[in-house]
């Protein structure tokens, strides 16, 4: 996390103006009259969403008017003394919805938006018919940039293999969900993209791109003095300035639940398996996952990974590989041999053995595996996609010493996010879950 230097208090937050764009041409600035703003991040989400209560004694609802489908820009920061292009939260939104409507006293009333931004509006009417030759990354790009047409910062990894595709007659954010479950990252070789809005623009990304983009922030859920050195990182010197402590202070935490044996069962995380019928060369293959022995195939977020589970799981059940079954047809295994040349297929074909069971298993991870609910003194450095180290000390008896939790202490990753301000109090607060795939300390395996 940046250093703040001009920090009065924790949670402080600058709203430099809210602006509505009537349908009529005309704009109002309503930064004095609104009273509570929340933004939405999400990482399975293609749109960032935003409420806004507004206390209204001018009459801007009919003067205006305002029926809905206006546009909302907005801009706000955390106070300090250089401003980058990532501490800020700048967005243009669209009214989709007023939510709610009614008089609190003579001469005002109240009411509240249910704003999403301009791009997830526009995906909404625009079709795409088109073909493409390319990698699948180029592909999206192209959709997004010319299809959509976007002005948003676009954060695209690339993939492997040349693909022909064939889009038909759909929507943009439709056609680039289903990409990602065919996308295997160039550099990590991993098949695990999301593809999701934030305060920097729109991302296909891997999840290992995402871990490798260094730790954003360091928080510890202790007592307020707790002795941390996280502005520091090169000694071991406390850091005793008020206002960065209660940054860095969890104000509450809560565990999910996490692990349920059931869902990871039902949904492949422990173990599944595919079998494939090539049609074209008259044959079958068959291909299995299992939790414990692709565990390190990709990427963890750690970089001292070890399961989530004991390994006597297996001992005790045996392989879960026909727990979830999968069946899909291919054209040929690694070349698409419908369309070739002199006999040479010229493209790639959709890996289905090395993207469907991974995937699958990934995204059991991210909706069931160990994670944590926070509330924290709110800042605009944070958003969804970024890497965050928390401290969670021992709760009871600390028998080996350790002081802080090795199971559920270390790196996380934000998944959800959302910023809550009251901008008549300047107060900003932070509510995420946060994600971890693996713990830092191997499990106990041995039984006595």
């Amino acid at each position: 996390m940046a250093v703040i230097n001009s920090t009065q208090y924790a949670g402080e937050v600058n709203l430099e103006y809210i602006k509505i764009y009537s349908s009529e041409g005309v704009f109002a600035d309503i930064t004095d009259i609104v009273v509570s703003i929340n933004i939405f991040e999400d990482i399975f989400s293609t749109a960032m969403t935003c409420n806004l209560v507004v206390v209204d004694n001018l009459n801007l609802i009919e003067k205006l008017p305002i029926i809905g489908q206006e546009f909302v820009e907005m801009k706000l920061s955390s106070p300090q003394s250089n401003e980058t292009a990532d501490s800020v939260i700048e967005k243009r939104f669209v009214i989709n919805t007023i939510a709610s409507r009614e008089s609190i006293s003579v001469g005002a009333q109240a009411y509240s938006f249910e704003l999403s931004t301009q791009d997830s509006i526009i995906n909404r009417k625009t079709r795409v018919s088109k073909s493409y030759t390319g990698t699948i990354s180029n592909t999206v790009f192209d959709i997004l940039r010319n299809e959509l047409g976007s002005l948003q910062d676009i954060n695209v990894e690339p993939t492997l293999g040349i693909r022909k595709i064939v889009v038909p007659n759909n929507h943009p954010y439709t056609i680039i969900n289903q990409l990602k479950k065919e996308a295997i990252s160039k550099e990590y070789g991993s098949p695990h993209y999301v593809f999701f809005e934030n305060k920097l623009g729109l991302n296909f990304t891997s999840l290992q791109s995402l871990y490798n983009e260094g730790v954003r922030a360091k928080l510890h859920s202790g007592d307020k003095d707790s002795d941390l050195s996280i502005f520091s990182q090169s000694t071991n010197k406390k850091e005793d300035d008020p206002v960065k402590q209660s940054y860095m202070r969890v104000l509450s935490h809560s565990f999910n639940h996490y692990n349920d044996m059931g869902i990871n069962l039902d949904k492949g995380m422990l173990g599944s398996k595919l079998t494939t019928h090539d049609i074209f060369n008259k044959k079958y293959d068959v291909y299995t996952r299992d939790y414990f022995d692709n565990f390190q195939d990709f990427e963890r977020i750690e970089t001292t990974a070890n399961p989530v589970y004991n390994k006597q799981l297996k001992e005790d059940f045996g392989n879960f590989e026909d727990s979830v079954l999968r069946l899909h047809p291919v054209t040929g295994q690694d070349k698409d041999e419908q369309y070739y040349v002199d006999g040479v297929a010229q493209y790639d074909s959709a890996r289905t053995k090395d993207t469907m069971l991974e995937r699958d298993a990934k995204v059991c991870e991210l909706n069931n595996g160990n994670s944590l609910n926070i509330k924290m003194n709110g800042n605009t450095f944070l958003t969804v996609g970024d890497l965050i180290d928390i401290s969670i000390p021992i709760t009871g008896e600390d028998h080996d010493n350790e002081q802080d939790e090795a199971s559920t202490s270390g790196l996380y990753l934000i998944t959800q996010l959302r910023h809550k301000i009251a901008p008549q109090q300047k107060q900003h607060e932070i509510s995420m879950r946060v994600y971890k795939d693996c713990t830092k300390k191997e499990l106990y395996t041995n039984r006595t």
